[in-house]
């Protein structure tokens, strides 16, 4: 024990030296995350940890096991109070019997272990880089081809799209579609969205070499269900069944809407891209109350929720459903209004002869109808490959509790063998046997032979038997009767409910998609 305390005692010091804050891990060992070595050298040193925790456990398992065996003067101070001591298994009954020194120490060796149980196998832990901003271009087929494309889209989604420049309540409460707001109108017609054109052109030009990832995978990632981050990639491109959008054939538009869209969204040119946004998603705590207690609940918050949305609560998506988003759903707060003022700008978005009425096709031949709302199919997702980092990591708060466990054994054991010296503990009942025959006890009581069934019975009732010399009656018996009725169905409830509880959270972790 004292040499695993040296060795894990360095590695402490060499953490610390590391020159990061204490509460920061320990990288040990960093690489690229496409290859297998992290995994690997996570598994060994688990390996080895266990291994160590084993001979650390067993040896203060060894000084447990004699300081709670009772010695031949306990034993003989017991008898004299008409007192029994138990010998050759663990008892609370000898732990409050027995010196005060043997009581603190073994408890002292019980407290220190439970950090080498908890802590030790978790403070070695696999960790790589994950984000959560992601950039989303909602294109068609043809977007990969070369096919052109004119921003904001063929959506035509813009702030004013969602509300007028006095009332932003709807966009704000609903937190539809990213972390930033659309950008303005004005900014596409000045030219004010290099940003946004950048990442689209990029998209253009380099998604044809992303990875192709299947719509029910692509869903599953970039959605709020798992909130678990992007370890491979990074921005994508989702892919529209269908070449593209003419904006005559997508929206009805007054005159002064459409001649004021012509400068930046020709009425009769293909436009390859429907929208393109800035997204995120990210883990937080939302507070609830039951009983009048607070409770912090894990929560996902993900933009883009209209398009990476998620299913039902302890719901999967069926692997052959397709992956489709109902049109209405991005304008559906344009034909409310609010304190009786329009969210959307009339000369940017209303129909012909009409302000109140939103200038959207929902008949467009680019919409099937489902249910009497218009949708549109996805075909793939193109999402861009990244090359991101794992590392072995070491946890030193964890480590240093183990470390200080092991560190309190140590003293412990060499205070235990200055103590007690050459006091002999009887530990097994072989032990008693030696120490009985060797030194007879002085007593005058009768002596005989004692059967679990001859305590049994006595303890149940208030008669006793006098103990005497009996005839030896060789019977077969199974091995579980040594053991009382009451410890085996004690023992299989406590097993029982542990595999409940462990079913009961396995089953909360598939319903809320959280990874093992």
């Amino acid at each position: 024990m004292s040499i695993i305390f040296l060795a894990l005692f360095g590695i402490l010091l060499a953490s610390a030296s590391s020159g990061k804050s204490f509460s920061q891990a320990w990288q040990l060992y960093t690489e690229d995350c496409s290859s297998d070595t992290t995994a690997s050298l996570s598994t060994v040193l688990h390996l080895i940890i266990n291994t160590l925790s084993t001979i650390v456990l067993a040896s203060s398992n060894f000084f447990m096991q004699v300081l709670n065996a009772p010695s031949r003067e306990e034993v003989d101070k017991a008898h004299a109070k008409e007192e029994w001591l138990d010998i050759g298994i663990p008892s609370w009954r000898n732990a409050f019997r027995l010196s005060k020194f043997k009581t603190t120490a073994w408890f002292a060796l019980f407290l220190t272990s439970i950090p080498i149980h908890m802590f030790f196998n978790s403070s070695v832990f696999l960790m790589n880089a994950r984000m959560g901003d992601f950039h989303v271009t909602v294109a068609s087929e043809s977007f990969v081809q070369g096919e052109p494309f004119y921003l904001p889209g063929a959506s035509l989604m813009t702030r004013e799209a969602l509300s007028n420049t006095t009332v932003d309540y709807a966009y704000y409460s609903s937190g539809m579609y990213s972390t930033q707001y659309p950008l303005p109108a004005k900014a596409y017609f000045n030219g004010n969205f290099s940003g946004q054109a950048r990442n689209v052109s990029e998209a253009a030009a380099h998604a044809p070499d992303w990875h192709k990832l299947e719509p029910l995978e692509c869903r599953e990632m970039y959605s709020k269900g798992t909130c678990s981050g992007l370890t491979n990639y990074k921005s994508v491109a989702v892919i529209i069944k269908g070449q593209g959008w003419k904006r005559s054939e997508v929206w009805n538009l007054s005159t002064t809407a459409d001649r004021t869209w012509e400068t930046i969204v020709p009425r009769s040119q293909i436009n390859s891209v429907w929208i393109s946004q800035q997204c995120s998603m990210h883990g937080r705590s939302s507070g609830g109350r039951v009983s009048d207690v607070t409770l912090n609940l894990p929560f996902c918050d993900s933009q883009c929720l209209q398009l990476f949305d998620e299913p039902e609560a302890g719901d999967t998506w069926p692997p052959n459903e397709p992956w489709i988003f109902n049109v209405s759903d991005w304008y559906e707060s344009s034909h409310m209004s609010y304190w009786g003022t329009h969210l959307f700008n009339t000369s940017l978005y209303a129909a012909p002869g009409n302000k109140s009425q939103f200038g959207l096709r929902y008949d467009s031949p680019y919409f099937d109808i489902e249910a009497g709302s218009p949708f549109m199919e996805i075909s793939h997702c193109l999402a861009e490959p990244r090359n991101s980092t794992c590392s072995v990591a070491l946890s030193k708060p964890l480590f240093f509790a183990v470390v200080l466990s092991i560190l309190v054994k140590v003293m412990a054991c060499i205070l235990i063998v200055k103590v007690l010296g050459k006091q002999e503990s009887l530990v097994t009942p072989g032990d008693a046997i030696a120490s009985f025959i060797s030194t007879q006890d002085d007593s005058l009581y009768d002596s005989g032979l004692l059967t679990q069934q001859f305590v049994r019975d006595n303890k149940s009732i208030a008669l006793y038997h006098a103990l005497g010399p009996q005839k030896w009656a060789n019977k077969r018996r199974k091995q579980a009767s040594a053991v009382p009725r009451s410890v085996w169905i004690g023992t299989y409830i406590v097993l029982m409910l542990g595999i409940i509880l462990l079913t009961v959270a396995f089953r909360f972790q598939l319903q809320n998609h959280m990874p093992l």
